[in-house]
Order: structure tokens, then C-alpha cells, then sequence
């Protein structure tokens, strides 16, 4: 197909609007592919530094989000803007330099045509399409429903992303794998850990598709406004005062977080190890997927600062740990320093990276000769040192090598459990291993756990509980009030679909010899375990 682009006539620019200036546009509930002409224009205005800021409400928490930054940015004036305005703005400006004609009823060819109006500066008006220049470092892959919608158009327009949508793109021997393969191996051969913005629901885990099993899944398909996000920049660490900035350089200006603008996490608090107890922490799931920030996380953290507002005491304010994507440094600092603002207000609340560390693909797939390996230890290192943690959730793939000797299936090789598990072991063993020496700890949430030590040096915890919405409360409690659980140390996995009530509910259950702690208390109890096993054999 062949896209027609029209050059648009360009007016005059009116006066550069002030620097510390919002507009507010509300993108909910709109037909047709409204939202997504609306969002590239927001993107491609946010390229402009001196221009305001454009804030799309997307989701339903957006407005929660906006009356935070509100309040914590009162020098700055936010105001509600038209399409018309926004659009008009847009071209005045000089952000919009042409248009791009597309058809609505082709929605496969929107990921396409949104690629374009990044490369072309273009806003999409409804009638034909077309292909873009590659990233090899970060590309988005958005169904077609929400790209309507303008879901990552704003963030696609601001750094002319190139995005797609290849359905059958896991589907061994398809032209969809194969144009895959391309996009990836091109990557890989520069030296990148390819990552992929956006979702594919067929196989979240997209590295799994590939030829070389390097590129990172950054689920973040129900993300809004990252062009806004990734522009707002973060408040101080002392006082909380804007870094708000003036005269940046020319192209897109963003704010990449810096560990000194984190509030600390709060102190690892003195335990004891008794063999007579039992110590669960407990581990909010998922948040490496970005789009978690914006969405149920952002629920339950409000829930969860009530709560301890409201009964600050063991029973009512236990503590709890939060996976975290490092990625919102980049494209949300403001979001990342809020949740750490909330965990400082608690006192009880701790973060760690979630799977696989610096972000989520399976490590012990890779070849353990490929060079990427080190390259995504030492960003999971650099992650681990920006957000102040010691420890990740390890969500890996076992089955790697019978896959890559081409000798059996991956039914074959599953054949027994005795010959199967020693394979899944050793391949996420031996990855675990090489951050011998770094202080870290890894927490597996799936079977067969890795040993409670790797290399004698690395503390690794087992998965007791995946707690979803429809396990019951007293079950969970009933499991970890079990006396064979004495003296032992694990954690529960509790899944986003839980509100901060059941917590609540789940304190009063418990019996004196279970204690809830935080990942952080739960390391420091696995070396005091081990001393005090070797004092008592």
C-alpha cells in the first residue's frame, strides 16, 4: 500500500507559551481513532522543550494522577484544552509539518501509520497507509484496538518509535516470525538488549520468539501519556521542590531519574531468627509491568497509606514489598519518586526490581556465551543501585536446553519429573551464579525453586503462596499457621487483583508464630538461619 503525505500549510508561530504551563486533554471516550490523532499531536508538542507540557487522560486514575501533581507542583498552571486547540496548536507551532492519509477500516495498519507520523512529524487523517526506519534498542508493539485509542501514539510521535503489530510473530516458519527475526537479529548484532514497549498476548514473554532470546518485555500497552510523564521532572529529594528547568537543549527534553531524587527506602529493621517461627514476605506481583504504576498499583498504594494512616500497628500496617520497574526512571520519573514518597509515609513498605531484574525476559534462555548476558547483569546491577534494592524476582525459562539441542520437544524433554528437573536447575543456576560477590538475593515464584544458597554467597526464597483474588483468606492463613512451616522462610506472591483489604483480613488469622516481614528483614533472617543451622547440626 502506499501512503499519501500531504504537506500542511504552516502559519506563523505565536508566542512560545510559558515553560511551566499544563493543558489538560481528556482523550476518554472518544470514537473512531480520535484518541490516537489527539495523542500524536501531544507527542509530537512534547518534542518541543519550551512548549507546555500536554497531559491525555486516558484511564480512569489519570485523574487521580493529575490532582497529584497538582498539589505538588503549584507554580505551574494546568488547563483543559479542545481538540480544536490542541490540534491548532500543534500546527501553528510548527510540531506538525504534514499529514498522512489512512483508511480506519485497515486497523492493522495502524501500528504502521502511527511509525510514520513519528518519522514525518504527521498527524493521521481517515483514508490509505504504509513502513518506517527501525530502533534497535526500543520498538513498540501495540494491538491495533488500543493504538486507535492513542495508546503510546504520544510517547511513539515524541521519539519516533517504530512500532508493529505482526500477530502469527511466534509462529514458527510465518512471514510475521520471520520479519521478527530481522527486527531482532538487527538489534542484537549492535550490541542491544532490544526492548519492546506495548504487549503481545500470545507470548508475553517475547524473547521467547526469537532466534537469540535477548529482547526485554516492557508490558506497558495500557500506559498513558508517557510524553507527559517522561517530560515532568521530578521534585527535589530535599523538600520536595520542583527541578523544573528552563533552556534545555534543543530536541526531546526528559527527566531521567537519579537515585539522590528517590526518598531512601525506609531502614531494614533489627529481626531475630527463631526456629520456632515462621517468616513470610509478602510481595506485590507485577510490577514490572509499567502500566501497573498507572493502574492498580496506583489503587492499592492509596489504600495501603490509608490503612496505616488509619491503624499503624503491626496488625494494621504489616510490612509489604512492591515489585517496581526501573524503566519508570525514563518514562515516569514523577510516578517512581511518588511511590517511594508513599513507602517513606509508612515506614513499612520496601521495592525490588520484578522479573527478570532490569526487565522481564527469561535469562538462562540465552546462550550463557552470549555477550548480552553480561550486559543485562550489569543493567540489573545499575537498576538495583538506582532504586536502592538488593534483590529481584527470578522468573526464568528451564526448559532452554533441550529446546536448543533440537533432540527432544519440549513435551519430550518434560517426559518425567526426575529427568526433567536437573535441566531447568542447572540452566537458572548457573545464570544466578554470576552475580557471585554483588550482595544481591533472587525470589523464585516458580517450580523446581532454585537451592535456598547458589554459590553460597546468593540467598534465594521459595514461592509458599500465589495469593489471587479467589483463594480465600482464612486458606492462605490456614497454610502459613502450619507447624511444618516452622522455622522456615519463604514469601507470598499477592497478585494484583487483591485489594489491601484481604491483608487486613489475613493479620487477625495468623498465629503468634507467623511473622509477616519485608524482602529486605527476610535476607538478613536467611544469613542468621544459616548460622544458626551450622551452630546446630
Amino acid at each position: 500500500m502506499v501512503a499519501v503525505i500531504l504537506g500542511f500549510v504552516v502559519l506563523c508561530p505565536t508566542d512560545a507559551a510559558p515553560n511551566k504551563t499544563v493543558e489538560v486533554i481528556d482523550l476518554r471516550g472518544l470514537s473512531g481513532t480520535q484518541g490516537l490523532t489527539l495523542s500524536i499531536a501531544a507527542g509530537l508538542l512534547s518534542r518541543d522543550p519550551d512548549s507546555p507540557l500536554v497531559f491525555p487522560k486516558m484511564l480512569p486514575n489519570d485523574d487521580l494522577w493529575l490532582a497529584s501533581v497538582i498539589k505538588d507542583y503549584p507554580d505551574v498552571r494546568f488547563t483543559n484544552t479542545s481538540a480544536d486547540s490542541l490540534l491548532q496548536q500543534a500546527v501553528q507551532s510548527g510540531a506538525v509539518k504534514s499529514t498522512i492519509i489512512f483508511s480506519e477500516a485497515e486497523p492493522w495498519t495502524f501500528v504502521t501509520l502511527l511509525s510514520l507520523c513519528a518519522l514525518h512529524k504527521a498527524l493521521p487523517l481517515p483514508n490509505t497507509p504504509a513502513l518506517s526506519h527501525s530502533s534497535t534498542e526500543v520498538v513498540v508493539i501495540q494491538r491495533p484496538d488500543l493504538v486507535a485509542q492513542g495508546f503510546l501514539a504520544d510517547l511513539v510521535a515524541q521519539r519516533s518509535l517504530f512500532t508493529f503489530w505482526l500477530p502469527d510473530m511466534c509462529t514458527a516458519g510465518s512471514p510475521s516470525n520471520a520479519l521478527y527475526q530481522i527486527i531482532t537479529d538487527k538489534a542484537h548484532s549492535e550490541g542491544h538488549m532490544l526492548t519492546l514497549m506495548g504487549y503481545f498476548p500470545s507470548q508475553e514473554v517475547v524473547a521467547s520468539c526469537s532466534r537469540l532470546h535477548t529482547e526485554v518485555s516492557l508490558v506497558s500497552d495500557f500506559s498513558s501519556s508517557l510524553s507527559f510523564w517522561s517530560r515532568l521532572p521530578p521534585l527535589s529529594a530535599l523538600g520536595l521542590l520542583s527541578t523544573w528547568t528552563t533552556g534545555q537543549p534543543s530536541g526531546v527534553s526528559q527527566h531521567r531519574m537519579s537515585q539522590p531524587q528517590l526518598p531512601p527506602q525506609p531502614p531494614v529493621q533489627d529481626v531475630r531468627y527463631n526456629p520456632d517461627h515462621t517468616y513470610v514476605a509478602v510481595i506485590v506481583s507485577d510490577g514490572d509491568n509499567m502500566q501497573m504504576a498507572f493502574n492498580w498499583d496506583r489503587e492499592h498504594m492509596d489504600q495501603r497509606v490509608a490503612a496505616c494512616a488509619a491503624d499503624p500497628s503491626y496488625l494494621g500496617c504489616p510490612p509489604l514489598s512492591w515489585t517496581i520497574s526501573n524503566h519508570l526512571a525514563d518514562y515516569a520519573p514523577y510516578a517512581l519518586q511518588w511511590y517511594y514518597r508513599q513507602a517513606a509515609s509508612t515506614g513499612q513498605d520496601s521495592f525490588l526490581l520484578g522479573p527478570s531484574g532490569a526487565g522481564f525476559l527469561h535469562p538462562s534462555l540465552i546462550d550463557a556465551s552470549d555477550p548480552l548476558v553480561q550486559v543485562f547483569i550489569n543493567q540489573t546491577l545499575d537498576a538495583l543501585k538506582l532504586l536502592g534494592a538488593s534483590a529481584w524476582v527470578q522468573w526464568d525459562e528451564y526448559d532452554n536446553h533441550a529446546r536448543r539441542s533440537g533432540t527432544a520437544s519440549l513435551e519430550q524433554a518434560r517426559g518425567t519429573q526426575r529427568l526433567h528437573q536437573p535441566l531447568q536447575e542447572e540452566a537458572m543456576q548457573a545464570y544466578v551464579s554470576r552475580f557471585k560477590g554483588t550482595g544481591v538475593a533472587v525470589f523464585s515464584p516458580i517450580t523446581p525453586y532454585l537451592p535456598p544458597w547458589v554459590d553460597d554467597g546468593i540467598p534465594t526464597f521459595t514461592e509458599w503462596v500465589r495469593w489471587f483474588a479467589s483463594k480465600p483468606t482464612k486458606e492462605v492463613a490456614d497454610f502459613l499457621n502450619g507447624e511444618g512451616l516452622k522455622g522456615e522462610l519463604g514469601f507470598m506472591y499477592m497478585i494484583i487483583d487483591i485489594g489491601m483489604d484481604r491483608l487486613r483480613e489475613l493479620m487477625p488469622l495468623l498465629e503468634a508464630h507467623v511473622e509477616l516481614v519485608g524482602y529486605r528483614e527476610l535476607v538478613q533472617l536467611a544469613h542468621q538461619k544459616r548460622e544458626y543451622e551450622r551452630n546446630h547440626v
